[in-house]
């Protein structure tokens, strides 16, 4: 990481919060590091410090891979999420900024131009209930899958219930540029007949309905066509 933000900090314009400034608030906040790296935590995290994009990376225990996720601070919008593999620091370096400038591209995305899509839920069909955690699973790598993309954001159910609720109570408040018509989609998951392995159907109002067949490694191969 020390060579990432090396790299990151000489950039014109990107201001980096120094990790000791970070513990500081945190330990003034009775707040530990290890868990910002859900939605309602990268905002407050983001009013504690007063930055626009919070970054949260750690090596993934047992692999040599990085972790990387990437919030914008205001709403609360997952920019970023993705696994960083490899051991050798300066093409893992490479990497991590190639991730970050990655995120703050979509967050600079002039209005309209970024897609917010919301899983809003994950439906086991027809597989055993013993079965109810790799369906979500299969949900967690098809938002991952959908935020490789350069133009697309991912809002969680929970967090757009949240804004949903602060827009009826200040309605003339306007919409976040990432957030004004967000695509809401649900997974279905269920068996692939006599075949080997399940179906994924992704469906919405907006979404194209796209069938996806899944191997027993429960490897997601669905994307959403918006």
């Amino acid at each position: 990481q020390p060579l990432a933000e090396a790299e990151l900090s000489a950039r014109a314009g990107l201001t980096l919060l120094d990790r000791v400034a970070i513990g500081n608030v945190l330990r003034e906040q009775n707040l530990a590091a290890e868990g910002f790296a859900r939605p309602d935590d990268a905002v407050r995290l983001g009013q504690l410090l007063a930055v626009d994009v919070f970054i949260h990376a750690e090596a993934i225990s047992g692999e040599e891979a990085l972790g990387v996720a990437a919030f914008e601070t205001v709403q609360g919008i997952r920019l970023l999420d993705r696994a960083l593999v490899g051991a050798e620091p300066d093409a893992l370096a490479q990497a991590l900024t190639a991730a970050v400038d990655a995120a703050l591209a979509k967050w600079q995305a002039p209005a309209g131009e970024a897609t917010a899509i919301a899983l809003m839920g994950v439906r086991n069909v027809d597989l055993p209930k013993s079965r109810n955690g790799e369906c979500e699973a299969l949900g967690v790598l098809l938002e991952r899958r959908l935020l490789d993309s350069p133009d697309v954001v991912v809002v969680e159910r929970k967090r757009l219930q949240s804004l949903n609720l602060d827009r009826e109570m200040a309605p003339n408040r306007p919409d976040g540029r990432l957030l004004a018509a967000p695509v809401l989609v649900e997974l279905d998951v269920e068996q692939a007949g006599a075949e080997p392995g399940v179906v994924c159907c992704v469906v919405g109002r907006d979404a194209a309905v796209l069938v996806a067949r899944v191997d027993g490694q429960v490897r997601a191969q669905a994307a959403v066509r918006v």
